[in-house]
């Protein structure tokens, strides 16, 4: 083998190397365990536990799909930094506040609990320079308390109110 043969041999193994050690993925390591929630607040089984790690500064969010692929928002795009250290949430049901097609209220909801039902959860990282990453999975949500409470027939006494 004449060097021209070696040193073509070289410069093959050096690029087949430096190939190999590509740059990682925005996100690796998403995890949302376990993957059924009860979220009726009897302290069993009420939230899951969202995990990813970051190897960029991105913008994060983590949204659900209920089956009929309305997306409701858990986590709104908020930027993150580059973590050793897996980025931990625990989601307790409740995401932006929403209503349902047959629903009619006098006042805006802030935040509700995702009625029972099969959801594809998705973390979804995006840098400044628009590399853009989503994970998926699903959630099943059973015994959810997603009423909304009532208050009727309250009253203030004395009308007025002075601290002296």
């Amino acid at each position: 083998m004449n060097i021209f043969h070696r040193r073509l041999i070289i410069l093959i193994f050096t690029v087949l190397f430096l190939t190999s050690c590509g740059r990682k993925t925005l996100l690796e390591d998403v995890v949302v365990a376990p993957d059924s929630i009860t979220p009726n607040a009897d302290g069993l089984e009420d939230l899951t536990n969202v995990s990813f790690l970051l190897n960029r500064n991105a913008t994060v969010a983590i949204y659900f799909y209920d089956e009929a692929q309305h997306r409701y928002t858990f986590r709104a795009p908020t930027p993150l930094s580059l973590n050793e250290k897996p980025y931990t949430v625990l989601f307790p049901g409740v995401v932006d506040g929403f209503v349902q097609p047959e629903e009619s209220y006098p006042f805006t909801i802030l935040k509700r609990v995702l009625p029972d039902g099969l959801y594809t959860w998705e973390v979804v990282a995006e840098t400044a320079a628009g590399e853009r990453q989503a994970i998926t999975g699903t959630l099943m949500v059973k015994d959810a308390d997603a009423v909304l409470p009532e208050m009727r027939g309250y009253s203030i006494n004395p009308k007025e109110y002075s601290p002296k």
